[in-house]
């Protein structure tokens, strides 16, 4: 009992020691020794007016009271002082709350801290100090102990914001504190160095410039150049690649100059245009001791002066005037894109290319300002003495389609070029191609010849491989693999399958071959179409290897979870089994479940009937009932013929077929780019599957094997005079009249076309492969045309008129069909909707 009135008492006594130091009753729960919180308080004055910032009470400085004696005694020494301020807590309170209460020595920290509100008062007057301030402080306290302070003075002389941005990284890495001491060879700089202006700090991006600068002095001899230098200092500019490992090289021969220019004949302006000079070659090392020959012929003061008065007359200098003729006509002429580049060969001595440039200027003059060859990148990637004049004709290659020249740096991603030093050609060659073809031949063996090399890359430049969506995992497969031989030579180690396989299709098992060598004997099983398909579709399942391929695609529709999904959903009789493994192994189970999942219960069941209707091999079948019914006209039996035989038309290289089949009706809006009848999730995908109406053909266009366009091709009626009706009872009277006045027509309705990587040439071209092939249909049927307003490009070739008129919108198997030429939403159909066209003159 008396233990618990005798520690209530304390703690009541202790309360008003609290409140008598204007501290808070709540400041107790930071008290873990409650003496050395007494021996505290005892030591601080009142802290009520200073424990507080705005409406911030300062608990961070609270807390340290009570609990760091260190912490006491710097707010003892402060008060002692005079220099107890709201800001000095709020500065303390701020470093508490980063660094805890950690502190080298109290007193010195006491007066650090009162120092560092002097440097900064105007600054932390405008805001409260926050993290940052923190931060600053630190640093500050830090340099002071050391006696750091010509760093002080660097670093303070900067703004807060800007010096704030490098402390962040600085105090970011671990080893802070050895990372600093980096800094301190900047104190051997002549007094004239200011980070402010220092072109090193100006060229550089701000922190990371001071992190370079402080490693670039670390180079033996780099910091003989800067002072050297004097109070040029802050004109010297030396990287942290390239030349400034050679600086003890370069330093060697900047102390020859150095005699010449502390001479009194010498006026200090001629050192500072020397060192200018130097920045502007980047201190390379051959050109200035091509100047320095220049110097010991020419000692007098206004040679050296002219010399140094600009860059091009001091690489004249350097180049004994061999190129004054060339570079007083870039300046002459409208040649000032080409200006940089000719200095760029006259420091890195390219002599071939500045005579190719001498007796070419013009042909350089074409080069657009954004030309590859202008670029630093580029200059890394290939040797510009090995340009010739068919290179750079080629550079200046312009496409007239796409309205922009070829070779630029915004139309080549220099990135992707490394570790290597490519020919013109090589280069040329390459560059234009898709990433991963770039990729694969970076990755060949680089001990093969240059034009071996180009001759097994070129044999994937084939239009029917599709490098776009060739597999990540594959590229350094295909690299490995044509490393040892070229494409043509596996395919005609494999030439049985030539029959069934495609140039994309070798190149896919040879990849797949060399990526899991234990599928050599699989592929060797190959003998048709599906099973190529079984590998490609499936390298990585390790069952392939497991079982080999027969068995593989036996088990396959188990294996496979969308396949064994379809199975459930649709039992298969004996007779359908294999056609149901091809129809898996396709890719179409996967296509089924991703449509049905997206769908409700209509077309959930309509996509299972056309499935079923596809293993069973009776698609066509179920698309073409109901014809009559579906377009509200009678074909004769011969046009239904006509109707459903599938042509194709080839020309300008492409290839134009009409499709039925349920894989290409299903991926209308997937292939060959993405649209709102997407199977997985396109907007109006519940209209997908009335594709599979009688009166509808989808139209794929193909370069080589490649899709690059589709359109949706209908055969319908049109009327200029139909008007739709509402039921009544009719007037029989009016019965012959209207049989003998009807003007409703038999037509062929080509939509729009959706394409994918055509120029605006080819998309042309396909439009009129798509209309010639709609045409000859419809005069096979004995029926009109209607074409949609966006073959508007090919309407005077094809002597087509814009026209308006009423198209019949037939019934649809599946419910709702989409319209996408007229008005673009989902619609019943059974009636005549009115639109614009474009349609023959003669019809």
């Amino acid at each position: 009992m008396n233990n618990y009135l005798n520690n209530t008492l304390t703690n009541l006594h202790l309360q008003d020691f609290l409140k008598e130091k204007g501290l808070d009753v709540s400041h107790m729960r930071y008290i873990s020794d409650r003496q050395l919180a007494v021996d505290n308080l005892h030591m601080v004055p009142n802290m009520k007016d200073y424990l507080k910032s705005g409406y911030f009470i300062l608990d961070g400085l609270a807390k340290a009271i009570l609990s760091s004696k260190e912490t006491a005694e710097i707010i003892s020494k402060l008060h002692t002082d005079g220099q107890l301020s709201r800001l000095s807590c709020s500065l303390l309170n701020q470093y508490i709350n980063v660094f805890g209460a950690d502190y080298p020595d109290a007193e010195s920290f006491a007066e650090n801290l009162v120092n560092y509100e002097d440097v900064l008062h105007s600054v932390l007057e405008k805001e409260r100090p926050g993290t940052a301030a923190a931060y600053d402080l630190k640093f500050y306290t830090f340099l002071k102990e050391g006696k750091h302070e010509r760093l002080i003075h660097l670093f303070y002389e900067l703004s807060f914001s800007d010096r704030n941005d490098f402390l962040i990284q600085l105090f970011m890495k671990e080893n802070w504190q050895e990372e600093l001491i980096k800094f301190y060879l900047i104190e051997d700089l002549p007094e004239e160095f200011s980070f402010r202006s220092s072109v090193f700090i100006l060229r550089n991006s701000v922190p990371e410039s001071y992190f370079r600068l402080a490693k670039v002095l670390t180079y033996p001899g780099t910091l003989d150049i800067y002072k050297m230098a004097g109070d040029c200092v802050n004109k010297v500019y030396l990287h942290e690649k390239g030349y400034a490992k050679q600086a003890e090289d370069i330093a060697a021969i900047l102390s020859k100059f150095k005699g010449l220019f502390d001479s009194e004949e010498f006026e200090e302006d001629i050192k500072q245009d020397f060192f200018r000079r130097l920045y502007d070659i980047d201190y390379q090392e051959k050109t200035l001791s091509e100047y320095k020959r220049y110097i010991m012929k020419h000692l007098d003061k206004d040679a050296v002066k002219n010399s140094l008065w600009g860059i091009n007359s001091f690489l004249s200098a350097c180049t004994g005037n061999k190129y004054e003729k060339l570079m007083k006509e870039i300046d002459s002429g409208s040649y000032s894109h080409i200006e940089a580049f000719a200095r760029k060969c006259l420091i890195n001595n390219k002599t071939a290319c500045l005579r190719l440039m001498q007796d070419n200027l013009k042909e350089f003059a074409k080069l657009p300002i954004n030309s590859i060859l202008f670029s630093n990148e580029f200059w890394q990637l290939c040797n510009m003495n090995t340009l010739t004049i068919k290179d750079l004709q080629k550079l200046q290659k312009y496409d007239e389609d796409k309205e922009k020249y070829l070779y630029t740096t915004n139309n080549i991603d220099l990135s992707l070029f490394y570790n290597h030093t490519y020919t013109f050609p090589e280069f040329l060659s390459i560059s234009l191609k898709n990433r991963k073809l770039i990729e694969i031949y970076n990755s060949l063996d680089p001990s093969m010849r240059v034009d071996e090399k180009l001759r097994r890359i070129r044999q994937l430049f084939h239009e029917s491989i599709r490098m776009d969506n060739f597999p990540e995992d594959l590229i350094s497969a295909v690299a490995k693999t044509l490393s040892k031989e070229p494409l043509s030579d596996y395919i005609n180690r494999h030439s049985y399958l030539k029959e069934t396989a495609s140039i994309s299709d070798f190149l896919y098992l040879e990849s797949i071959e060399s990526y899991n060598p234990g599928l050599k004997e699989v592929i060797n099983e190959i003998t048709g179409r599906i099973d190529i398909l079984a590998v490609v579709n499936n390298y990585n399942n390790p069952k392939l290897k497991e079982l080999g391929l027969k068995d593989f695609k036996n088990a396959y529709v188990s294996l496979d979870e969308d396949s064994a999904w379809l199975k459930e959903e649709l039992p298969i009789p004996e007779e359908h089994q294999k056609s149901f493994l091809e129809f898996c192994l396709q890719g179409n189970a996967s296509v089924t479940k991703s449509y049905y999942d997206d769908q409700y219960e209509k077309g959930q069941k309509n996509v299972l009937l056309l499935a079923k209707a596809a293993v069973y091999g009776k698609l066509d079948e179920v698309k073409y009932e109901n014809f009559n019914a579906e377009i509200g006209f009678t074909l004769t039996g011969d046009q239904k013929e006509v109707w459903k035989e599938n042509s194709k038309k080839q020309q300008y290289g492409l290839k134009a077929t009409e499709n039925t089949d349920f894989e290409s009706c299903m991926k209308i809006g997937a292939v060959p780019t993405w649209t709102c009848m997407n199977y997985k999730s396109g907007q109006y995908n519940e209209c997908l599957l009335s594709v599979f109406d009688a009166n509808k053909k989808v139209l794929y266009v193909d370069k080589g094997s490649k899709c690059v366009a589709r359109a949706i091709m209908r055969l319908t009626k049109m009327s200029d005079t139909a008007v739709n009706k509402t039921l009544s009872f009719r007037d029989v009277a009016e019965d012959a009249a209207m049989e003998s006045g009807s003007d409703e027509k038999l037509v062929i309705f080509l939509e729009r076309m959706y394409f994918s990587h055509l120029t605006n040439a080819e998309i042309i071209q396909v439009r009129k492969l798509l209309y010639d092939l709609a045409e000859a249909k419809a005069t096979a049927l004995g029926a009109k045309i209607l074409v949609a307003q966006d073959y508007e490009d090919i309407a005077e070739e094809k002597l087509l008129k814009k026209t308006s008129t009423n198209v019949y919108i037939s019934k649809s198997k599946n419910g709702d069909q989409y319209l996408d030429s007229l008005g673009g939403d989902c619609e019943k159909g059974g009636y005549y909707v009115k639109g614009n066209f474009y349609a023959p003159y003669e019809q």
